[in-house]
């Protein structure tokens, strides 16, 4: 729940924080448990926190559909 509040605050969205239960798929995994001790016993760490890599990702996503959006646009008008 906190990664999601996390990605909800780092999106700029102005409506209220809210969550719903859904059922899980029958094949999903019931509890995820990430375990990194094997990356991190190869000398390697990560170059950027948490919210700032999730911060670069909405950008980088943001990028992306703006990019679509405007190629879209562009063929619609036949501009592109």
């Amino acid at each position: 729940m906190e990664l999601a509040q996390r990605i909800w605050k780092l999106s700029r969205r102005t409506e209220p924080f809210a969550t719903r239960h859904v059922e899980a798929y029958t094949h999903d995994l019931r509890r995820r448990v990430p375990d990194v001790s094997k990356i991190l016993g190869t000398g390697w760490c990560p170059k950027v926190n948490l919210d700032e890599g999730l911060s670069l990702t909405m950008q980088w996503i943001r990028a992306q559909k703006n990019f679509t959006h405007t190629l879209l646009l562009n063929r619609s008008q036949g501009t592109g």
